[in-house]
């Protein structure tokens, strides 16, 4: 369910974005029509040479049409036709810049499209988180790798084609509502692949150049077409099922992600190298056609999601005699960075069908959930509530009874953080318990009436918050450089042992590892590529010519991240070689050669940076005899390494003769690695 849910709110967001429905980790490259009309960016370090596209024209900032319908652009939009003319025919994509500076925020949210139906509003307002002066300096100070392991490193780069290939600049963005239908609990019970019933509401600061967008969405693959609902023209887009060929200058959209994931300890199959790519596709049949729509109301006002939600949203403002309980909550937010407002009485009737099958820990709330009205949740950084939630029941004794419950938890909890505190202080930081002391003893846990209230008043000196992480964020930046290091081992090791379904064997040293074939000269890394999801520059490898040669030098520097970042293009991610190992320059290992045990033998591991090799160059650490640990260089003490099972190990203080034992394969000799 909840798959299907947080699918439903990717779904809204990103039909804006860039095109998809389904839940894909990262955005597809422009295509033609796209790259023709995207800024110019200097290119990825490894993605493949593009022909040299215009720049978008930048148009200075106005201010967003007045009115929420733009009639003379809902007559425009419905005349506009799919066209095969070339993608340099297309209208040219303008890009909506912000206003600046950043105009106050109005004292309440904007409810309007808010359909009667709804149970759930998400509100976020991404501009003045963007630009909030505390969060832009912890922005700032976030290492890359600790973004990348929070999710935020695909996240940024989905907001960077956003701007590329829809003109809307991340910073641009007001806000987004995120609507959740009453219907909701029963499209997921009972139709599970169907699109949840969500909507988006995103309403930018500039206005957006609606007549590209619409047009590269007309051109695109998903058989778009416009239709009219209440005066306003909706672009019809189709999700999942086979899509028509993309005409000249359309948008490519990316197919749908599969519902269900591989087999446990099976993954996708790997592009054999030289070879087509998988047929895509659930193995169950194709995925059933869900109909999307998107709405520009004017141009700096979207409306998206599943065609019946986003009809209810157009149709709100006429509909609409008085507030509901929804919208009452939603104004009673004020305008917070981030907000929630629920309204749970849309949803008793199918919670009191879902509950009574629900663990144990959920079922013992029950009673207090199916008497709930209202919920609310609000965090802001600049008013009178740092945080609030706000819960209100059908009666007073349901109030009274939660709060006996969690009222003890509560104090119980503030007791912990004292005890934690004297522990903690000097490891913590003065600054950081400051700050952690105003949480704690500011919280504060009511009853009044029919409402519990959990709140924590404004933080005082929030401008010192980013200095006072500083060193949480180096422990962060430290764990997460961990981290990456290995889980990009454990990645070859992926790599390793699906080359070995394919062929029966492991890559060589120099070359494919099979003996019939001439091996020219290429690192065993390049071998790896296809199954490390680098296929397109693995195909403009020359695998018949060495790694120095004129074609292949031109993409040493297209180094894979998962072999390093070193700006020489040098790679310390090395397998040992020398007399006994399994690795050697003409023949790679077959997986019955192991035989004193995977668990025992290591493949891979990550040397000292001083024994760096050029990742395309063929060949290996050829470790003495006498002083096996002098091959890893400045690592001889410290190293990380994946074995022959997968795992991945970080290992310290061995000798020389252990190591020795762990890089042969059939010595007899067992080396077990410390938990």
């Amino acid at each position: 369910m909840m798959r299907n849910l947080r699918c439903g709110v990717y779904a809204s967001l990103a039909l804006i974005a860039w095109g998809t429905v389904g839940c894909s980790k990262s955005p597809p490259p422009p295509p033609p029509a796209a790259a023709a009309a995207a800024p110019t960016v200097p290119p990825a370090a490894n993605a493949p040479s593009a022909p040299a596209a215009p720049a978008v024209a930048l148009t200075p900032p106005v201010a967003p049409t007045a009115g929420p319908v733009d009639a003379k652009l809902q007559q425009k939009l419905l005349g506009m036709k799919p066209t095969d003319k070339a993608s340099d025919s297309l209208p040219p994509l303008k890009v909506s810049e912000p206003v600046t500076p950043l105009a106050p925020a109005a004292s309440k949210i904007s409810v309007e499209f808010i359909p009667a139906d709804a149970f759930l509003v998400m509100a976020v307002h991404p501009r003045r988180v963007y630009e909030h002066p505390v969060i832009r300096q912890l922005r700032e100070s976030l290492p890359p790798d600790v973004a990348e392991m929070g999710g935020m490193g695909d996240g940024m780069e989905q907001l960077e084609f956003l701007k590329a290939n829809f003109g809307i600049a991340p910073e641009g963005v007001d806000e987004i509502l995120v609507v959740l239908d009453k219907d909701l609990l029963d499209s997921v019970m009972n139709n599970p692949r169907a699109a949840p019933p969500v909507g988006t509401i995103f309403r930018t600061s500039a206005p957006l150049d609606v007549n590209a967008i619409v047009a590269r969405i007309l051109n695109g693959p998903m058989g778009a077409k416009l239709v009219e609902h209440d005066g306003v023209a909706m672009l019809m887009l189709t999700q999942g099922g086979p899509s028509p060929a993309t005409p000249p200058g359309g948008l490519t959209f990316p197919p749908e992600a599969p519902a269900e994931a591989p087999a446990e300890g099976k993954e996708d199959p790997a592009q054999p190298p030289g070879g087509d790519p998988p047929a895509g596709g659930n193995a169950a049949g194709p995925p059933k056609q869900e109909t999307i729509a998107v709405a520009f109301v004017n141009d700096s006002l979207v409306l998206a999601g599943t065609e019946a939600v986003v009809r209810k949203m157009i149709s709100a403002p006429a509909s609409k005699t008085a507030s509901t309980d929804l919208t009452k909550q939603v104004e009673s937010l004020g305008n917070p960075l981030f907000g929630v407002a629920v309204e749970l009485g849309q949803i008793h009737k199918p919670l009191e069908s879902l509950l009574p099958a629900a663990p144990p820990p959920v079922a013992l709330f029950s009673p207090f959930i199916l008497s709930t009205r209202t919920v609310t949740f609000k965090w802001d950084l600049d008013g009178a509530e740092f945080l609030s939630l706000n819960v209100e029941f059908d009666k007073p004794e349901s109030a009274v009874g939660l709060y006996g419950m969690l009222n003890g938890q509560f104090e119980k909890s503030k007791q912990t953080y004292s005890t934690w505190r004297k522990l903690a202080s000097e490891r913590v930081g003065a600054e950081s318990i400051a700050f952690l002391d105003q949480v704690v003893n500011g919280a504060a846990f009511t009853n009044s009436d029919e409402t519990l209230s959990f709140v924590i008043p404004k933080l005082n000196g929030l401008e010192k918050l980013p200095e006072a992480l500083k060193p949480s964020i180096e422990q962060a930046k430290a764990a997460a450089e961990v981290s990456r290091k290995r889980n990009n081992l454990k990645q070859i090791g992926l790599a390793m042992s699906n080359f070995d379904g394919d062929h029966s064997h492991m890559p060589a040293l120099s070359g494919m590892g099979n003996k019939s074939m001439k091996n020219p000269g290429l690192s065993w890394r390049v071998y790896l590529l296809p199954y490390l999801d680098q296929t397109p520059l693995y195909n403009e490898f020359k695998l018949d010519e060495p790694w120095d040669s004129e074609t292949n030098k031109k993409l040493i520097s297209r180094m894979p991240k998962v072999y390093g970042s070193s700006l020489e293009f040098k790679s310390n991610i090395q397998i040992v070689t020398g007399e006994g190992t399994p690795f050697q320059m003409e023949t790679g290992p077959r997986v019955a050669d192991i035989v004193d045990g995977f668990s025992s033998t290591i493949m891979v591991l990550e040397a000292g940076e001083d024994v760096s090799e050029i990742w395309t160059k063929p060949g290996g650490l050829v470790y003495d005899s006498m002083d096996p640990l002098k091959c890893l260089g400045a690592a001889k003490n410290e190293f990380r390494a994946v074995t022959f099972d997968g795992a991945s190990w970080t290992i310290r203080g061995i000798d020389g003769d252990t190591f020795l034992k762990a890089i042969q394969h059939r010595d007899g000799g067992r080396f077990e690695f410390p938990e």
